[in-house]
């Protein structure tokens, strides 16, 4: 091997099948580079500028046909990669590879990590050929070969009291869970994460698809045998928490890394901001992080949101529980990194009590539109309230870590 330098990184490489001399190469956010003498010599091409990794094709008949995905699409050369023309950006930029057939040009696969996307005409028209959690796609004597992962399936499953009965099993998509709840009826409410655009959603949902890497889903499962009476997908949301309020309807709570569809009258609109925490001395970084916390109540018989609400600082947070009281006020427990978390007037912490992240419990109004009660929780170098429960009678029962005695 001869190690041949550019000024920045490479992130793709492809060989002219028809000229092997041929070859180009993509850089990081500068050109693409081009080899006419088999990578003895280098020229610079047409300005890629893409910050990520990028995949190439060339024509198996014309080398100075490339095809090329980065963030922004699809895009090809006719001039050698001198210069390109953007065919197509469907997908969310997630790009991983694309792919000629070497039998007939005009047929293109190229792949995200949700789907493979074909074109039969040269790039005028373009189709879903496959989807799932794709990783690449190669073409070989007129075949196609996708790589891709089998992800986790979502599943849930009923027994008898004996645990020697299955009242019902069903699969819902891939995908993992991270809280469950029964109400009143038996019905059981799930809530978690799915990368696949396939998961499935009800009529009513509040959303049918995504746009961001992964989503949140809620989803209603009958009593009886477990049929869908209810899912919704959560673009950019992770709830890692659900209860059932007294009238039958789920609160949720999470983490949100996308904006959250904040409701009229909600207790927090949008997230203060930016984070002006200074450094840890011991790590010498900033203590923060890029979600934050989100608690909603939907309707899963009419489809909508009753509530949905930030419950935030400017460095970040996650909810990790929640309950909710007889009247349906909800409790969301969790962790933050903000010094400005909200807190009410009458919290027995009314001070960021850690070094790291600190723990909070907050009582939200059973129409979402009140901070009735918030407070931070714990103490030493970190803290975090991971379970919450209410008994009959109102008491409210935190569980979670501190690093030392609990302050509220």
């Amino acid at each position: 091997f001869r190690r041949v330098l550019f000024r920045s990184s490479p992130t793709g490489f492809a060989l002219a099948p028809s000229q092997p001399n041929i070859a180009y190469a993509t850089t990081f956010r500068t050109n693409l580079m081009i080899s006419h003498d088999g990578g003895l010599t280098w020229t610079p091409g047409a300005l890629i500028g893409s910050a990520g990794e990028n995949a190439m094709a060339v024509d198996p008949n014309n080398p100075a046909i490339v095809w090329l995905v980065v963030a922004a699409g699809i895009f090809r050369s006719t001039d050698g990669g001198m210069s390109f023309q953007k065919i197509t950006s469907p997908g969310d930029g997630s790009w991983q590879s694309i792919a000629i057939d070497q039998a007939d040009s005009n047929r293109v696969f190229a792949s995200d990590r949700h789907y493979v996307y074909a074109t039969f005409d040269g790039g005028a028209n373009w189709n879903i050929a496959a989807s799932g959690q794709i990783n690449a796609v190669f073409t070989t004597g007129g075949s196609v070969f996708v790589a891709a992962s089998i992800s986790p399936t979502v599943f849930v499953t009923k027994y008898d009291p004996t645990l020697q009965h299955t009242l019902y099993s069903t699969l819902l998509g891939p995908g993992s869970v991270s809280a469950m709840a029964v109400d009143g009826n038996g019905n059981v409410v799930l809530t978690g994460t799915t990368a696949s655009h396939s998961f499935p959603s009800s009529a009513n949902a509040l959303q049918h698809d995504f746009s961001s890497a992964n989503a949140g889903f809620v989803a209603k499962l009958r009593a009886g045998d477990g049929a869908l009476l209810y899912a919704t997908l959560l673009d950019g949301l992770s709830p890692y928490a659900v209860a059932i309020a007294p009238d039958g309807n789920p609160v949720i709570a999470g983490a949100a890394s996308g904006a959250v569809p904040v409701t009229a009258h909600a207790v927090q609109s949008t997230v203060p901001g930016p984070c002006t925490r200074p450094q840890l001395s011991t790590t010498g970084t900033v203590p923060q992080e890029s979600a934050h916390t989100f608690a909603a109540k939907l309707d899963v018989t009419n489809g909508g949101l009753i509530y949905a609400t930030y419950l935030s600082g400017s460095c970040g947070d996650e909810a990790h529980a929640v309950g909710v009281d007889a009247s349906g006020a909800a409790y969301i427990g969790g962790q933050t990194y903000s010094l400005d978390f909200p807190v009410t007037a009458n919290a027995m912490v009314l001070t960021f009590p850690t070094t790291n992240y600190a723990g909070f419990v907050s009582e939200i109004s059973p129409a979402g539109d009140q901070l009735i009660y918030s407070s931070f929780t714990g103490g030493g170098f970190e803290a975090a309230v991971n379970a919450i429960s209410v008994d009959q009678s109102g008491n409210l029962y935190l569980a979670g870590i501190t690093g030392q005695a609990a302050s509220a």
